[in-house]
């Protein structure tokens, strides 16, 4: 239920803020994928779960976060890292 998950979320922001001790910043993708403005139309929710895989946890447990252009793929896609802590 509910309470149950705000509960575990709370249990997990106390072990992250321990780890924040040892650890500057956390580097992790932005995305793991691209989508065309179609796939994104067709498909909305499916497609924002799917890039959002490495940063929803940042939002959850109060990290800033800071994309950073990486530059683009060999398919001229944009990649780029997001920067938490």
């Amino acid at each position: 239920d509910a309470f149950a998950a705000l509960q575990k979320l709370q249990e997990l922001k106390a072990v992250v803020g321990r780890l924040w001790t040892q650890v500057d910043v956390l580097v992790v993708p932005t995305i793991g994928t691209t989508f065309t403005v179609d796939e994104v139309a067709a498909a909305p929710i499916d497609c924002n779960t799917k890039l959002g895989h490495y940063t929803h946890f940042g939002n959850l447990l109060d990290l800033l976060g800071a994309a950073i252009p990486l530059g683009v793929t060999a398919g001229g896609r944009p990649y780029s890292a997001m920067l938490l802590g």
